[in-house]
């Protein structure tokens, strides 16, 4: 939940989450296409709450802070075959704040725009925890497998992306965004 959203000029915006997480980022924040979002800076206002994840045996755990920067809805085909299911719930988090207990593999794949995506994944039980690329860690971003959280009533997704590939049984409703492809 976003309680501001202020443009200081000169392309940062500055997001201020609802558990007191303050960020900057260059402008354009969230829209698909850019591959170039980056976090400049990031405060912490109050208390650090965590929430904690992972695997389905529990060999890998990880904690990251309670309110995502973003959580997303992805449709792409090679999400599908990664998650065995219609799509990919995608929570971001600020890189630095992920804290992995365990090991976890990695399987490499190509995006869309012939970037590298690091599928990794529990070597044990084969739960798909994060979806990493190259330039994640250049955008201060980690982006974890929304289903592995512990506690994820409170998750409402932003947009759908690749909504062009979803199952063709899937109904979206008519307010949620929806954009046709993505390039990373």
């Amino acid at each position: 939940e976003l309680l501001e959203w202020v443009d200081k000029g000169y392309k940062v915006i500055t997001l201020t989450a609802s558990c007191g997480l303050m960020l900057k980022f260059e402008w354009p924040l969230l829209l698909p296409k850019d591959k170039n979002i980056k976090i400049l800076s990031q405060e912490k206002i109050m208390s650090e709450e965590l929430r904690e994840g992972g695997c389905l045996c529990g060999q890998v755990r990880y904690k990251v802070p309670a309110q995502p920067v973003n959580t997303i809805v992805c449709h792409c085909k090679n999400c599908q075959k990664q998650a065995g299911s219609a799509f990919s719930v995608v929570a971001f988090f600020a890189r630095d704040s992920f804290q992995l207990d365990g090991e976890l593999k990695t399987f490499e794949d190509k995006g869309s725009s012939g970037q590298t995506v690091f599928r990794r994944f529990c070597g044990s039980c084969g739960s798909p925890v994060v979806t990493d690329t190259e330039d994640a860690p250049g955008m201060g971003l980690i982006f974890i497998k929304a289903g592995t959280l512990d506690e994820v009533d409170d998750l409402k997704p932003s947009f759908h992306v690749w909504a062009d590939s979803k199952q063709c049984w899937l109904t979206l409703a008519d307010d949620q965004v929806q954009i046709p492809k993505q390039d990373f």
